[in-house]
């Protein structure tokens, strides 16, 4: 039985999501359309994106869910042009307007009781629960990348395995500094990048080209302040963060090659000992036939 998340505001999630099969659809086109996604989504949901690394088989995204505001229904509207496109766009906002007349036609010939339940409010309610929620999000962003993935490459059902994984963090910047370190460095650690700012899909990369929202995250996390200063603290992050993977791999290193070298004694072990084995195996069958 899956447990139900625990959804809190003014915290840090880091959300990572498999593709279905493990498979490699997100080429360099989908990825860029992934990272636009994403931001519209941000936007959307009034969640702040830290850092992020699309992967062709797997994305990570490192946010803060602030608490939620009292917005009006023109930054509802707002949000909803944000996130929408074309038909969907005109299709919510149609449903938007109907359902808003019709409630003003029917104030205006009678006066609502307590039982009157506004489907304008309902509707507007729909939009307001998916905001300042990781799990919102990560369906959101989900659910459109899908559809928009299936509408233009012939693919059908989810493009996600399972449910995503999430680690939820208290508000300390150390935390923030060594998770969104281990995201920017997803590419050198795959072995594809030789310095995370090669890899354009990962928020270094887009802050070191001048992105204005991926700079916004990092002085998020930093304190604020100019980005030479902010990026040579994420270097040096980045750079403890690539030390312990180095000395991750060189431990499984010497933890394989114990096994080896176990393996192999026990083969000579094996080796030498078989002779008298069945030199004894002999001597007991002779014996045994007199």
């Amino acid at each position: 039985m899956r447990k139900n998340r625990v959804i809190e505001q003014n915290r840090f999630y880091h959300l990572v999501s498999q593709l279905t099969h493990r498979a490699f659809f997100l080429d360099d086109e989908e990825k860029d359309r992934a990272v636009a996604l994403m931001r519209r989504v941000e936007e959307f949901s009034g969640v702040v994106v830290l850092a992020y690394a699309f992967m062709s088989n797997h994305f990570h995204i490192f946010i803060y869910v602030p608490s939620a505001e009292e917005i009006g229904e023109g930054e509802i509207l707002r949000r909803i042009r944000v996130l929408y496109r074309d038909a969907s766009l005109s299709q919510v906002v149609a449903t938007w307007n109907r359902l808003k007349t019709e409630e003003q036609e029917l104030f205006k010939r009678a006066r609502p009781t307590k039982k009157y339940v506004s489907r304008f409010e309902a509707y507007k309610s729909s939009f307001l629960r998916r905001m300042w929620s990781s799990a919102e999000f990560m369906r959101t962003f989900k659910q459109h990348f899908t559809m928009s993935f299936n509408g233009r490459r012939e693919h059908s059902g989810t493009m996600f395995e399972g449910r995503y994984h999430e680690r939820n963090h208290p508000a300390e910047r150390p935390t923030m500094w060594r998770t969104s370190a281990y995201i920017d460095i997803n590419a050198w650690e795959a072995g594809i990048a030789e310095r995370p700012e090669d890899y354009r899909w990962c928020s270094f990369a887009a802050a070191a080209q001048g992105d204005r929202k991926a700079r916004a995250g990092y002085a998020f996390m930093y304190g604020g302040g100019e980005w030479r200063v902010i990026g040579e603290c994420h270097e040096q992050s980045m750079q403890e963060a690539m030390g312990e993977v180095l000395k991750a791999r060189e431990a499984q290193k010497r933890v394989s090659l114990g096994r080896r070298n176990h393996v192999r004694r026990e083969r000579r072990f094996r080796d030498i000992h078989a002779p008298s084995h069945f030199l004894r195996l002999s001597l007991y069958q002779r014996h045994g036939k007199r």
